[in-house]
């Protein structure tokens, strides 16, 4: 995408280069999975079917309304203003992205230890939790801090001059980091305790706010105005799901290191 975008520098051709690796990494993992879908055995019961459904669908919903969430700022920014604050918008959206989709990737291989100790050892659950959230952190900080620092340099590098306009975006939306690494962790936690219901609704109410900041900031700021409600809707998502957690586990979920 990176070179379509040096070659021709326009949001047309940043949907372009963005539809093609999407679409790039859906044949790859379909090509990926093939030989596993086949193996799977399709005999199903009512009862595991009911089952299934019931863990799942609350789950897909959440994740369906976090997508929404994530790409409502753009809709609006569209509606609002012009192609050219989206564009700039986009091109700084895009940077965080990918860095929270490998922040999550990360936190993935414990969700089985959450599993097997969400409701047989309640000690070794927090600990799994508190050890991710403190490893992400240790990740997310220094990321934003040069994020924020190089801001220019990383968007002139990437995109050309003529989307310096994504520079302040990108400042905003790089201090997200902090915030949904830890979201990552408790999502996973929350569903290892069959409390994706509950995350779900709090993606809606996130997304319920991020509408109304939207509306009264983009006509405010334009692209500057959508990441601070981008950056604020995410902070009150990472504030329910984190007092969610904290209730559940009756811990704080977080302790700062020891000094010696």
């Amino acid at each position: 995408g990176i070179p379509l975008i040096k070659m021709q520098p326009t949001p047309v051709m940043l949907a372009v280069s963005y539809g093609l690796g999407a679409g790039a990494a859906t044949i790859i993992s379909a090509i990926v999975s093939l030989r596993y879908i086949k193996a799977l055995s399709w005999k199903f019961n009512g009862a595991s079917l009911r089952n299934t459904l019931a863990y799942s669908l609350p789950l897909a919903l959440g994740t369906i309304v976090f997508s929404i969430l994530n790409y409502t700022d753009t809709t609006m920014l569209g509606w609002l203003k012009d192609d050219r604050a989206v564009g700039w918008y986009t091109a700084a959206f895009k940077i965080p992205q990918v860095i929270l989709a490998g922040g999550a990737v990360i936190g993935l291989p414990l969700f089985p230890l959450m599993v097997r100790s969400a409701e047989s050892d309640l000690a070794v659950f927090k600990k799994a939790i508190k050890a991710a959230i403190q490893g992400l952190y240790l990740l997310a900080l220094p990321l934003t801090i040069g994020g924020w620092v190089l801001a220019e340099k990383l968007i002139i590098a990437l995109y050309g001059e003529n989307y310096r306009g994504a520079i302040e975006p990108f400042m905003i939306l790089i201090l997200s980091l902090p915030i949904i690494f830890p979201i990552a962790i408790l999502n996973l936690a929350a569903f290892a305790k069959n409390l994706q219901s509950v995350t779900a609704k709090y993606f809606g109410l996130a997304m319920g706010l991020n509408i109304i900041l939207n509306y009264f900031l983009i006509n405010i700021a334009g692209a500057n105005g959508a990441a601070v409600a981008t950056l604020i809707s995410y902070g009150f998502g990472l504030g329910l799901t984190w007092r969610l957690m904290q209730r559940v586990t009756q811990d704080s979920l977080f302790d700062w290191p020891a000094t010696q």
